[in-house]
């Protein structure tokens, strides 16, 4: 793991990774929920030059159009094909050299949950009007 530049978990075993783990410099996305592998500011202190978790990500960008998108479907069940819409989504409008799309930005959340949305009706998550 030291001679890793980027390190993604999603091991789901909280507190795998001990700052002693870390080398200075490297990328840290601990993405388990709802506890990471180590806790970004546990990552940041041991020298890593970005760390986030699972729940910033889910909480700030995930859940808002996911749950829009949802409703708007009267959706019953997430399926895979609307979590995969979100992400698809998300990855589409995220600048380009940026990981992510800008979590203020109203429009963000509005393009995911129309996705959302446009993929329950057309699988099995949506409940027929």
């Amino acid at each position: 793991m030291r001679a890793a530049d980027i390190v993604i978990t999603t091991t789901g075993v909280k507190n795998l990774i001990s700052r002693d783990q870390i080398r200075p410099g490297q990328i840290i996305f601990a993405l388990s929920n709802p506890e990471p592998e180590i806790s970004a500011r546990e990552a940041l202190a041991a020298g890593a030059r970005f760390a986030t978790d699972g729940r910033s990500v889910n909480n700030a960008l995930g859940f808002p159009g996911l749950f829009r998108g949802a409703l708007d479907a009267r959706a019953h069940v997430f399926s895979d094909a609307m979590l995969l819409a979100a992400s698809h989504r998300l990855a589409d409008l995220s600048p380009p050299h940026e990981i992510l799309p800008d979590v203020l930005n109203p429009a963000v959340h509005a393009a995911v949950a129309e996705a959302v949305a446009k993929a329950a009706r057309s699988g099995d998550g949506a409940t027929p009007l």
